[in-house]
């Protein structure tokens, strides 16, 4: 600064904030999913909220979430949800979205992109994207009953199908 003239310094923030998906990971099989989280950065304005493309396909057409108010459309241009950053402001904040569909379609493989919004108001241009799946199907426990006339034993457990020994020494 020179002595007696006015100065002033003007930042310009034109670097978006970046965001990552915590839950789900990329190609993760879930039973339950209550909330998809994550945590978005900025290393100047601080961060503001993450924007949300949740989407899958049926039949040759793409479904996107619009929140538990309106669901399901086909619609693209109206298909983002967002979810403010736990700490806006912060330069690194984590967020979390809890207005995910339910129930979610068992065997069907669903897309989340996001970007990331600074408080500046830029927002990322290229996403961050994760599929997974949502498989609520459980697997069958199978009885055995042994056949008559066998002995049975815990230690015989292992031994060719068939033996009829005892699984213990006779004295």
């Amino acid at each position: 600064f020179v002595v007696n003239v006015s100065s002033v310094t003007i930042f310009i923030d034109n670097v978006p904030a970046t965001v990552s998906i915590a839950q789900p990971t990329e190609g993760a099989q879930r039973s339950v999913l209550g909330a998809i989280t994550g945590n978005l950065t900025d290393e100047f304005s601080g961060v503001q909220r993450a924007v949300l493309r949740l989407s899958y396909l049926n039949a040759g057409t793409s479904f996107y979430w619009q929140g538990s108010a309106s669901g399901w459309t086909s619609v693209y241009s109206t298909a983002v949800v967002t979810q403010n950053a736990d700490a806006v402001g912060a330069l690194s904040s984590a967020w979390t979205y809890g207005d995910v569909p339910s129930p979610w379609v068992s065997g069907r493989e669903y897309r989340i992109d996001a970007w990331g919004v600074d408080v500046a108001g830029n927002g990322t241009v290229s996403t961050t994207t994760v599929n997974w799946l949502f498989d609520a199907s459980t697997g069958t426990a199978a009885k055995r009953t042994p056949e008559a006339g066998r002995i049975h034993s815990p230690r015989a457990a292992g031994r060719a199908a068939g033996s009829n020994r005892p699984g213990h020494r006779i004295r």
